[in-house]
């Protein structure tokens, strides 16, 4: 049942990326059928106040009631073909049908609910392996002040550490995701697993990502113009997959799924964390605010070209479209979810300068840090039961239920606060429309063509010399005169320029280099 085992001789690195993605989304569909459609599944996730999402917020930064603010960011989610598949090759290079988007089952973007650790980062404990590879037990506070000692790109000295790590409570959210495992998904004589990564859309473009795996693994990358792809990184500082793989320790997945005691509702709070003390099927993503140097210029991002089921960059068009899935019935023997366990992946080839932080980045004063716990499960077929999924649901809540922690939504601001002080504190949306126009889009938001950009060499000044005489310079002159107006010749690097009226906002251009980006400067309704 291998389709990559059975491909013909001859078969391009192209079909068999199809071929695997084909099965991929076979799995997947029966598995979003059981989510959406089985009664039992469906409460569950109701009773959990949960949405199954293609894309989340995560914003350091956004207004009460809002969809928006001054530091947003939408996060996707994606797997990769299997090594043997992409034959190695650095994936940078890869073409869109070796990537598929996998959805998060968490809290509704428009409720954005969170735990509150009212100790702030100091309460939050990690494993971070730092840039020798010797694995530390530290704390979110520590790891911050010591950044310099984990992220590579960093000196060793360099210390983000800012007082509200200690005095602002955090916020954490939470979210879990099935993956499937398609025949064929075995790498190398390894036995089955996933490659896995996480895509950041940054609006402000200011924001250094962090992923941390259960045995100290660490990734980064800053924001970029498009979606930024996040991986591990090894101590050579070459980019690694986030590999999950089917749990195969015996007692951890024993005690994971083992059956409450009969006439029990709930367990007693050490009992119940016996069941995860041992596993290792979560990330922690941490999301830290930048500030860039005078004159930075933001790298391009990787995108999601290829991509289906409805997923748009823009945030305001992002609200609960259909998934794209059918809705056929598949029928399975094999077990449903399995307990997966976080590693690192395969080699990726090195860091670019778009996977490093840039040069004279340091961290924004004032600013707490955002915090995503992301759980994970592997299946091989769609079998998704009730009781299986209850487990994960618990796992996600447990720390809340054990520690008593408060909830509440980052986006209107309520919550059970106890009575006490409300930890969430959110600026009003800005009544300026030149304010507004500045947060709410990013580079490239609406394309004119594929690549997000079209290139040209700037008839006057930067790049006339690459001209290959007047006569060329003369052309391309007229060209963007007669498209955009004569004021286009006067744009220098990184100057901005509203185009058009179109619909409820403009079209802005902005000059970088020698080629232009294109955004619509205002939200436009759906």
């Amino acid at each position: 049942s291998d389709p990559f085992a059975k491909a013909p001789e001859g078969s391009t690195k192209k079909k068999e990326a199809l071929a695997w993605r084909s099965k991929f989304l076979e799995i997947a569909n029966e598995q979003n059928y059981k989510l959406k459609s089985d009664k039992e599944v469906a409460e569950e996730l109701k009773k959990n106040g949960l949405s199954v999402l293609y894309v989340t917020w995560s914003d350091v930064g956004r207004s009460k009631n809002s969809s928006i603010g001054t530091n947003i960011t939408d996060m996707q989610f994606f797997a990769m073909s299997p090594s043997h598949v992409r034959k190695d090759e650095e994936y940078k290079s890869l073409s869109p049908e070796h990537f598929v988007p996998f959805p998060a089952i968490r809290t509704p973007n428009f409720s954005d609910e969170v735990h509150i650790e009212m100790g702030g980062a100091r309460g939050l404990e990690l494993k971070v392996r730092d840039v020798n590879g010797r694995l530390r037990i530290t704390t979110l506070d520590l790891f911050l002040k010591h950044i310099g000692k984990f992220i590579g790109d960093l000196g060793e000295e360099t210390r983000w550490n800012d007082p509200v790590d200690c005095t602002v409570p955090l916020a954490v959210a939470h979210q879990f995701s099935i993956l499937p495992l398609p025949p064929g998904s075995s790498s190398k004589g390894i036995g089955k697993k996933i490659d896995i990564g996480i895509a950041a859309f940054g609006y402000q473009v200011q924001n250094l990502h962090v992923i941390i795996g259960p045995n100290g693994e660490v990734g980064w990358a800053p924001e970029a113009i498009g979606y930024k792809r996040i991986f591990f990184r090894d101590e050579d500082e070459n980019i690694r997959t986030i590999s999950l793989e089917p749990e195969d320790r015996a007692h951890v997945k024993e005690a994971f799924f083992k059956e409450a005691p009969a006439g029990e509702k709930e367990e007693r709070g050490e009992e119940e964390a016996k069941r995860y003390s041992e596993v290792e099927n979560f990330i922690w993503h941490i999301q830290i605010e930048m500030e860039l140097p005078a004159g930075h210029k933001p790298k391009d991002g990787e995108g999601i070209s290829g991509w289906q089921h409805g997923i748009t960059t823009y945030r305001y068009r992002s609200v609960e479209k259909d998934d794209g899935f059918s809705d056929r019935v598949y029928d399975s023997d094999e077990e449903g979810l399995q307990l997966a366990r976080v590693k690192l992946g395969d080699d990726l080839g090195p860091a670019q300068e778009a996977d490093m932080v840039p040069d004279g980045a340091k961290r924004k004063k004032g600013t707490a840090v955002r915090v995503t716990k992301m759980f994970y499960s592997v299946a091989e077929d769609g079998k998704v039961t009730q009781e299986r999924l209850h487990r994960f649901m618990q796992q996600m809540s447990f720390r809340k239920r054990d520690k008593n922690l408060m909830k509440g939504s980052l986006v209107t601001g309520e919550g059970d606060w106890h009575g006490g002080e409300v930890p969430i504190k959110l600026e009003p949306l800005p009544s300026d429309p030149d304010v507004l126009k500045h947060i709410i889009y990013q580079w490239p938001v609406k394309n004119c063509d594929s690549n997000g950009k079209i290139s040209f060499q700037w008839p006057k000044g930067e790049g006339a010399k690459e001209a290959k005489d007047s006569k060329e310079a003369e052309k391309r002159e007229a060209s963007l005169r007669k498209v955009f107006g004569p004021d286009i010749l006067k744009m220098g690097d990184g100057d901005e320029m509203e185009l058009s009226e179109v619909g409820s906002g403009g079209i802005v251009a902005r000059r970088r280099g020698n080629q232009l980006l294109f955004s619509r400067a205002a939200v436009q309704s759906e």
